[in-house]
């Protein structure tokens, strides 16, 4: 038998981007067609190998040794069954409750081997770069409770229907986010480093270059630093959906805002730097950085 266990985390991000650097040690980058995406992802898996051998003796009879026994293989079968440890875990917690919003990451799924990996996973859902100064996404997990079929007049119906193919829920969900933030902090060229001074719809300025006759006309080297922070936060919904024979499914959600207001976690992981240059990546977790 063998087992893979394991765990990470990460984004990946791309955009756009154009701009000019000049002689007052200024520069201003436009950004445009940016996303961002990424998320954690956990699996736990095992695969059990079995073989199967089906042998036949074989009764020899010589003057030297008299009578002898050998075996001979006959059929040789070799199989394998993977055991995916997190959806048994899912799929016990759903007989509780409802089952949780993870889901499986195929992207990934060759590096497990044994097993599926599950995960949360989420995309910038706006231009952040473009209309603002920040670019963020926010893997979430939501686990929910079915209040109808702990009504009593009303749970019998609900199960009934639910063997017809007619699933009804309501209730209140627990929604957990982890925000991640990407923000630009700093300009590296072949003339030297700038820092970001300010944005506004898509446009960043910056200030600090060198001062003086740049060294080329144009810019042949680009590296763009960055700063992500990892946030958690939770809110509170109220969610209601009819599904018929999963073909045909209706849903609303009432947000409560004041249940975020209250419980939103201010402390934030980070910030983290990555580099980004037109050659290469180059990616460093340092929680403080002083420019030089």
């Amino acid at each position: 038998m063998r087992t893979i266990a394991g765990a990470f985390y990460g984004f990946q991000m791309g955009y756009n981007v154009e701009g000019a650097t000049h002689n007052s040690g200024t520069a201003t980058l436009r950004f445009s067609n940016e996303f961002a995406q990424g998320g954690i992802g956990f699996g736990c898996g095992a695969t059990v190998s079995v073989t199967v051998r089906l042998e036949e003796g074989v009764l020899s009879f010589s003057l030297r040794n008299g009578i002898t026994t050998s075996w001979r293989n006959l059929i040789s079968l070799t199989g394998s069954i993977t055991i995916d440890l997190i959806e048994i875990l899912i799929l016990l917690i759903s007989k509780l409750a409802s089952q949780p919003a993870l889901e499986k990451l195929t992207e990934v799924r060759e590096v497990a081997g044994s097993g599926a990996i599950w995960g949360l996973f989420s995309a910038n859902t706006s231009r952040g770069l473009t209309s603002g100064s920040s670019l963020s996404f926010r893997p979430s997990i939501n686990a929910s409770v079915n209040i109808l079929e702990l009504i009593p007049k009303v749970g019998p119906v609900v199960k009934k229907a639910k063997k017809a193919g007619i699933k009804l829920k309501a209730g209140p969900t627990l929604v957990i986010s982890f925000p991640v933030t990407i923000r630009i902090v700093r300009l590296t060229t072949e003339d030297g480093n700038y820092n970001v001074s300010g944005s506004s719809s898509g446009t960043f300025n910056f200030n600090g270059g060198p001062v003086g006759t740049l060294a080329a006309p144009t810019v042949n080297s680009v590296q763009i630093t960055h700063s992500h922070t990892i946030g958690l936060s939770f809110g509170l919904e109220i969610r209601a959906s009819l599904t018929f024979l999963k073909l045909l499914k209706l849903s609303g959600v009432l947000v409560i805002p004041f249940f975020q207001e209250l419980t939103n976690v201010k402390g934030t992981l980070g910030p983290f730097f990555t580099a980004l240059s037109d050659s290469n990546t180059v990616a460093s977790e340092l929680p403080e950085v002083v420019w030089g």
